[in-house]
């Protein structure tokens, strides 16, 4: 399988970016962070760019991101990823393209495959995947083994536990699928063992109840006499109870009859009672405004009368005041007051008292007529206030009396209803016990004697299963040894020990001149001296550490290489495709300067079987021996690819 194109719009750092896979031998891949000078080319967005080839493809880049974690922060939307491919193991070579997109204005959130334009995706993205997947014979773990190595990745499997290192290889050699058959063999076991354990105890549960049955059988006879006898007592105490409840019912049934019809509707009364509660507030807002009128007529009258009597008055004191002047002085004129003088001004005073005495009579006539008037219609309204609260009060007696013989009655209804029940439940099981048949026994004998067959037919049953699990058991219990660590899996991981301890070694050749040797091994000695499995990474050196850990940095980043190229090497002896590229990120960390040497007579080993490899790296010494440069600028945060 031929990668041909790399490309996209608004993946991480980039806006947009195309990039050709294929063909260019050794690419040297820089960055240049113009952001931050200081930066030494990081940031720039190299390792971006590899895993825009890694998400496309898997839908995750080996940082661990996944879904809209990859779209560009600033524009976060329309992100975009495309890559072509041709299979040239095929006829035709035809043509192939995956699109993953992510908020994208015209694709939405999807992933397409399609081959010589036509799309060929799936129902689910998860569906489509696994058509990826198969159409280049790799999944994610195998792709990261095979394809792209990060800097973070080449010693992981050097400096992994047993279990870590077994755990890789099973990724890459396919053989979790033996993990899952075990544990599926597993529950099958354990399953039918269980059902053996099920079935031993059903079938001494099942004879241990055919004996009990067979015993009831025995009993059953003996003791329906006695059930005869207990059901003719049973029926004359039932008719006893019947023939008790009926006087208490017709005492009930004459005291409803002769209290119903006393009974006046509630409702009605409550009515008439809300007419004279009506009429009295009514009465009581006429009796308001007529006092209101009352004293609207009487106070200005009675307040005229009182300045008239206050006027007479002083009028009948000075006509005293002038008589006792007589005789006396002017205190003007200093003459003495004549009597005719005296006559003539109370005279005048007189007539004009007698006006005033007969204005005041007139008022008292008129504030008497409407002290009568008034008190005649209170009268009269006081003695309709009165016959309305009689009314109201009788009205209110009757409705209680009724609520009280309604509550009565339906006290006597309810329990009449009860006694009546109880006396058609009663002649009911009476009813029911007469019809019901003497012989009972008989039919549970019988149907215990069919239950008897039926055990019978189960007892063989259940023996018969119990053979075929005993002989189908030792066939489970052998795969599943097959399943385990030390069955299938352990063949397989000691078949591809020969395989990896060769091509390791071959690369460790080129790598240190035929100083170090690495041997692969899946057993060791304990201390007690017992062989067990572990797998282990055994370096000889001949003039460095005696082992991995005690060996300098830049001899562990050689046996790193020539492990990672070993396990590339089994995936790809594996791989029903072969893919035209690899990527090397910071190969060269650690290295000296003839470790930079071996590495790169290496890399230009691998270039003879691929078309492209593509290798991240700081040293810029090394630029002028790859065949092509790819420069991945970053500047206002945004990177762009210049591939010269």
């Amino acid at each position: 399988m031929r990668l041909l194109e790399l490309g996209g719009e608004n993946f991480g750092p980039f806006r947009k970016f195309k990039v050709r896979l294929n063909n260019r031998g050794l690419i040297y891949i820089e960055g240049i962070n113009k952001d931050d000078p200081n930066a030494n080319s990081n940031g720039a967005g190299k390792t971006e760019l590899i895993d825009a080839m890694t998400f496309v493809i898997h839908g995750r880049t080996t940082k661990g991101l996944s879904g809209d974690d990859v779209i560009n922060k600033d524009i976060k939307k329309d992100c975009y990823l495309y890559l072509n491919m041709e299979d040239d193991e095929v006829q035709g070579s035809p043509k192939y393209s995956i699109i993953r997109a992510r908020k994208h204005k015209e694709y939405g959130t999807a992933l397409i495959l399609a081959v010589n334009g036509k799309n060929i995706s799936e129902s689910s993205m998860g569906e489509t995947q696994q058509k990826i997947n198969n159409l280049l014979g790799m999944n994610f773990a195998t792709y990261c083994q095979s394809v792209a190595f990060l800097q973070n990745s080449l010693d992981r499997f050097s400096s992994a536990t047993d279990s870590e290192k077994k755990a890789i290889l099973e990724q890459i050699l396919n053989i979790k699928i033996l993990s899952k058959c075990h544990d599926k063999i597993n529950k099958l076991v354990k399953t039918k063992k269980n059902d053996r354990n099920s079935a031993q105890t059903k079938l001494e549960i099942l004879v241990k109840d055919r004996t009990s049955e067979v015993r009831l059988i025995e009993t059953l006879q003996a003791k329906q006499k006695e059930v005869e006898e207990k059901k003719q007592k049973t029926l004359e105490d039932l008719k006893g109870k019947i023939a008790s409840i009926g006087p208490p019912c017709e005492t009930l049934e004459k005291s409803i009859r002769e209290v119903e019809p006393t009974i006046f509707s509630v409702s009605a009364l409550k009515e008439k009672l809300k007419e004279h509660k009506d009429n009295l507030e009514a009465l009581s807002k006429k009796v308001k405004d007529t006092h209101s009128k009352f004293r609207l007529e009487l106070v200005p009258k009675e307040a005229l009368r009182q300045q008239r009597n206050r006027e007479y008055e002083k009028i009948r004191k000075d006509v005293e005041k002038k008589h006792d002047a007589v005789g006396s002085r002017c205190p003007y004129c200093t003459q003495d007051i004549p009597l005719e003088l005296i006559a003539i001004l109370s005279e005048n005073l007189l007539k004009t008292g007698n006006a005033l005495k007969q204005e005041i009579d007139l008022l008292d006539n008129e504030i008497a007529a409407i002290n009568v008037k008034y008190e005649t219609i209170f009268s009269q309204a006081e003695e309709f206030e009165k016959y309305e609260k009689e009314n109201a009060e009788s009205l209110q007696k009757a409705i209680d009396e009724s609520k009280q013989k309604e509550q009565q009655v339906s006290g006597w209804k309810r329990e009449l209803n009860l006694q009546t029940s109880k006396k058609e439940e009663l002649q009911e099981l009476y009813t029911d016990l007469t019809t019901a048949k003497t012989d009972g026994y008989a039919d549970t004998i019988e149907a215990t004697e069919l239950k008897i067959k039926r055990m019978d037919d189960d007892i063989e049953k259940t023996k018969k299963s119990i053979v075929e699990l005993d002989e189908e058991i030792p066939h489970l219990e052998f795969w599943q040894h097959g399943f385990s660590n030390e069955g299938l899996k352990s063949y397989i991981l000691d078949s591809v020990v020969p395989i990896l301890n060769i091509r390791a070694n071959h690369y460790a050749d080129i790598l240190t001149g035929g100083t170090m040797q690495i041997n692969f091994s899946t057993q060791s000695k304990n201390k007690s001296g017992n062989t067990e499995d572990n797998f282990k990474v055994e370096v000889f050196n001949k003039y460095g550490g005696e082992n991995y850990k005690s060996s300098s940095g830049g001899e562990r980043r050689r046996i790193d290489i020539a492990v990672m190229m070993a396990m590339q090497d089994l995936v790809a002896s594996r791989s029903r495709k072969k893919l035209n590229i690899c990527v090397f990120d910071e190969m060269f960390e650690g290295c000296d300067s003839s470790g930079v040497e071996a590495v790169m007579m290496l890399l230009n080993e691998i270039a003879k079987t691929k078309d492209s490899v593509f290798v991240i790296t700081h040293h810029e010494e090394l630029k002028n021996r790859f065949s092509n440069t790819l420069t991945v600028v970053k500047e206002n945060g945004v990177s762009n690819v210049i591939d010269s």
